[in-house]
């Protein structure tokens, strides 16, 4: 540190108080848990002008080699928000409901409606203040969205994680160098793909993928597991890692919107398991803290607005009501407790599944019974098969 007499934040490194306190690297998509000493002295870290010991050098040290801190010329300002209770920590938004494919899992209703762009402002800006740590921009199809370009330099305003996720057949040579630090593209299959989504649309999403890397985006892989698919995850498998995608998710399908009329494509949840168990990598996902059930830091919003759980759920406000207000109306109708869910309450695994996805538990058997699949996954059955 010699010649350098102050430490700063690197750039885009977001420091919370949430329920522990928090570092968020948005560029890499890492979270550190701090306590309460380590928040404090990062907080103050631009302020300290005294010698350090030896247990303060190595945390500092730490945080160089970790890309959490660095070195600075000059005194700058340390920011850090204290979030909401639960905190709110990832907000999906479905910025249109346009889409150029029918895909035959796919649980939304197909309408010609796109989010005005003062309601995303409104979102982005309410988000920021409340902490918030990634955005994931969806749709239908968000790229169909008349003012998408717009809307994606609007977010580079902001330091949190930003994420596109498309079904990656109208990206091509001249729009592949998106501004955001990920684009998530679902592939469900090899030759199933194109059955599930439509003919062609195989082949559109892997040029995506390769256009993507070529241009240094990070890309991301999501998946649902269904009949037609089963038999391809090992070839799946070995193409995503040749084109160095940053992480595969592999996940199954509610029983939603076009699903309704195709239950013939989803598998047993202990066939499903299997796959699920084995395959995927690298998915830092949207964990609950504590003893939440799935989704406690996280809401979506629709195209015009209105505030639910995760889009599968009913809204429980709009955005122009104020975040906070919609947050704490979520929170009273749709938050669980791991000890509210028969089964999960003296569950040995519970902190690992969380007790899964609370739709697809109440589509299974019931709102406060365990998720199936995730007990599935975790070499537990209750419920429905």
């Amino acid at each position: 540190m010699q010649g350098k007499k102050y430490l700063k934040l690197a750039d885009r490194v977001l420091l919370r108080k949430f329920e522990v306190p928090i570092v968020y690297k948005a560029k890499t998509d890492e979270l550190y848990e701090l306590d309460d000493e380590g928040f404090q002295f990062l907080k103050d870290i631009n302020r300290i002008d005294r010698s350090f010991d030896k247990q303060e050098r190595d945390f500092i040290d730490y945080c160089i080699q970790e890309g959490i801190v660095e070195l600075s010329e000059k005194p700058e300002e340390i920011s850090w928000t204290e979030g909401f209770r639960p905190s709110l920590r990832h907000l999906l938004l479905h910025t249109t409901y346009r889409c150029n494919l029918r895909c035959r899992h796919c649980y939304l209703e197909k309408k010609s409606r796109d989010m005005d762009y003062g309601v995303f402002e409104l979102l982005l800006d309410e988000f920021n203040s409340a902490g918030g740590l990634k955005v994931m921009l969806s749709g239908g199809e968000p790229l169909l969205h008349p003012e998408i370009d717009r809307m994606i330099a609007l977010t580079n305003q902001y330091d949190f994680r930003k994420v596109l996720i498309t079904n990656g057949t109208l990206i091509n040579e001249k729009n592949c160098n998106i501004e955001v630090d990920e684009v998530q593209i679902s592939i469900d299959g090899l030759e199933s793909h194109d059955l599930i989504r439509s003919e062609g649309s195989f082949e559109k999403a892997i040029k995506a993928v390769e256009l993507l890397r070529g241009s240094g985006v990070d890309v991301s892989i999501a998946t649902m597991v269904h009949s037609l698919n089963a038999d391809e995850f090992e070839k799946m498998e070995k193409i995503f890692k040749e084109l160095g995608v940053k992480s595969w998710m592999v996940d199954y399908p509610s029983i939603e919107g076009e699903m309704k009329s195709n239950t013939h494509l989803l598998l047993p949840p202990e066939k499903a398991a299997r796959i699920m168990r084995n395959y995927g990598f690298f998915d830092s996902g949207h964990r609950s803290h504590g003893d939440y059930a799935c989704g406690a830091h996280m809401c979506s919003s629709d195209p015009d607005g209105n505030i639910s759980r995760c889009g599968f759920f009913e809204p429980v406000g709009n955005i122009r009501e104020g975040l906070d207000e919609c947050w704490k109306r979520l929170n009273l109708t749709h938050l669980w407790k791991l000890e509210e869910i028969e089964g999960c309450r003296d569950c040995e695994i519970k902190e690992s599944c969380k007790g899964g996805c609370r739709f697809r538990a109440a589509t299974f058997n019931s709102l406060n019974a365990p998720d199936p699949v995730m007990c599935a996954v975790y070499g537990k059955l209750y419920g429905k098969p």
